[in-house]
């Protein structure tokens, strides 16, 4: 089967797509800002019966550097990256999120090419497009005169954009790949 670059292997999607990777048999490494999160990820991958030390390469890379992608990238057939800050607390500059997420997209992006791996796919968040005062569920309220399930069911989406930096973030780096 193909070699798979997961980027944000930590992370729950990361996480997730890498127990769906080795299911469909691919060959699969991942990505961690540091290898002292190896032993964590590898024990929260064994609750999905993962045998981590035997079926995931770590590498160490961490969006805000250059070093390691090249490395964790090479050989690879495809890159998943859903690495992207995701901090447990927003912080008070918002571009402490959005220009990792923007800058760390490009620098997988560059080594990915560089790599010539076949094709690479951009994961996302639902606060891309889903928070702020212009989210589709609202727009389409104003243009339409009608209200969208997502509108009813989920409040959420009109909070301040300036509240959601991971989708800033995420709408950031998106049109740049």
């Amino acid at each position: 089967m193909s070699k798979i670059l997961i980027t944000g292997g930590s992370g729950f999607l990361g996480s997730h797509c890498i127990v769906a990777a080795l299911a469909a048999g691919h060959e699969v490494r991942t990505t961690l800002r540091s290898l002292d999160r190896a032993g964590e990820v590898s024990a929260m991958l064994a609750a999905a019966g993962v045998d981590a030390k035997r079926e995931v390469a770590f590498h160490e890379a961490d969006l805000g550097n250059d070093e390691g992608w090249s490395d964790a990238v090479a050989g690879c057939d495809y890159v998943l990256h859903t690495a992207s800050p995701f901090p447990s607390t927003q912080p008070d500059d918002p571009n402490d999120v959005i220009v990792p997420a923007r800058d760390g997209t490009l620098r997988v992006l560059r080594a990915a090419s560089h790599a010539g791996v076949r094709r690479v796919v951009l994961t996302s968040s639902f606060a891309a497009v889903g928070y702020g005062p212009e989210a589709p569920a609202m727009s389409l309220l104003r243009t339409t005169g009608r209200r969208s399930m997502h509108q009813t069911n989920h409040t959420s989406c009109r909070k301040p954009s300036r509240s959601v930096p991971h989708g800033i973030s995420s709408r950031t780096a998106e049109p740049r790949s």
